[in-house]
């Protein structure tokens, strides 16, 4: 099952590269209709991210080897990582 998240853990990535170039064919307003597109890799990447964090803590407290886990729940999860420190950065950035 390791090898599977493993394999399946750059999807989000992979799925917001295409919907970035998909957005980024429109001008104007057209982006911003086709932006919600990109929801969509970035819920897959928190989904797999909280599903590979639960599976690494799994794995770990039954003492089987758990760094395949980590490294593709860190890829998986990357993603909607990046937009949380993002927005975060950006809600410090406006109270000052």
């Amino acid at each position: 099952m390791a090898r599977l998240f493993l394999w399946l853990s750059p999807l989000p990535l992979i799925v917001f590269g295409i919907g970035n170039w998909y957005v980024g064919q429109f001008e104007g307003w057209g982006r911003w209709a086709a932006a919600p597109v990109l929801l969509v890799p970035i819920l897959l990447s928190l989904g797999m991210g909280i599903a590979g964090g639960f599976s690494t803590v799994a794995q770990r407290r039954s003492g089987k080897p758990w760094g395949e886990w980590l490294s593709g729940t860190l890829i998986a999860g990357g993603l909607s990582l990046y937009f949380l420190a993002e927005l975060v950065a950006m809600q410090f950035a406006s109270s000052f």
